[in-house]
């Protein structure tokens, strides 16, 4: 996914969508402070992607390899 933009909404917790080409859409939803600044906040969600990301990789690895 190509990204254009974050947006960040603060409703009942700060949700940042990570809106990419062709309408693609990534939404974290954080339990972050609501001190945070929108820069603080995209930087979080960015870290969350990367675990998130990571996740089970280990496994699949293991798998292909066995």
């Amino acid at each position: 996914m190509q990204m254009i933009e974050a947006v960040v909404s603060r409703d009942q917790a700060p949700v940042v969508e990570f809106r990419g080409e062709g309408g693609e859409c990534i939404t974290v939803t954080l339990q972050a402070d609501q001190t945070l600044t929108d820069d603080e906040l995209v930087a979080k969600a960015k870290v969350m992607m990367v675990q998130v990301a990571q996740f089970g990789r280990d496994q699949t690895e293991r798998r292909s390899h066995n």
